[in-house]
């Protein structure tokens, strides 16, 4: 059988729902030369993981899995990284480089939740102000006397492009580097890692784990 998982994927299948550090061991190959930057720049700035981890709001096991190629780095771990260990005025290149070497395996983490949840309730204002503005076009018709509304719909029109501009903007990420999607990482690298935490999640992704290692048998 060719297992194309990391060795350390046993124990998580055991009991142990930790499963952040889970990667194939192409992936981990992948990851290596991030690793190595990353651990270059924090010798070079003369900082344990640990002191690393608490200036830059990051695990002491977060940055040693990093490092060791162990966990895919998302893009506000760039972020924070860069800022601590960038030598000065070259903070947006370490975070560009840094982006580029994890390459498929670049998250988009909290970044991408946040921006979902501020774009859900920047929709549900967007359509609060539509509906309001109908209802000054439509109380604008046929009138011959009463209120000038027509300063109120043309503000109204200006807050409602303003708002769907800020939807369609570009998320925050790193500049000049598109994170590949979910999927795709997958199709690349196979097995991922559950959804959540959850017991029904890690059930889940422990059968597909199965299933992984039985596509990988080798046959005659």
């Amino acid at each position: 059988m060719t297992s194309r998982v990391a060795a350390h994927v046993g124990p998580i299948l055991d009991g142990n729902t930790d499963t952040r550090g889970l990667v194939s061991d192409e992936e981990r190959e992948h990851l290596q030369a991030f690793g190595m930057d990353v651990r270059a720049l924090r010798k070079a700035s003369g900082l344990t993981q640990e002191q690393l981890g608490k200036l830059a709001g990051i695990g002491t096991t977060h940055i040693s899995r990093l490092e060791l190629g162990r966990r895919r780095p998302s893009i506000d771990a760039i972020k924070a990284l860069a800022r601590i260990l960038a030598p000065a005025g070259t903070a947006d290149a370490v975070e560009q480089r840094l982006a580029r070497l994890a390459g498929d395996s670049l998250r988009t983490g909290a970044a991408r939740r946040k921006r979902q949840r501020d774009n859900k309730h920047r929709v549900a204002a967007l359509r609060e102000m539509e509906r309001t503005n109908r209802k000054l076009k439509g109380l604008m018709v046929g009138r011959g006397t009463g209120p000038d509304l027509s300063g109120l719909v043309e503000s109204g029109e200006t807050a409602i492009a303003r708002m769907k501009a800020e939807i369609q903007a570009e998320p925050s990420g790193i500049r000049g580097v598109v994170p590949i999607d979910e999927q795709a990482r997958r199709n690349r690298y196979g097995i991922g890692r559950p959804r959540s935490r959850s017991l029904k999640d890690i059930q889940a992704w422990a059968d597909e784990y199965r299933g992984f290692l039985d596509d990988g048998d080798d046959e005659g």
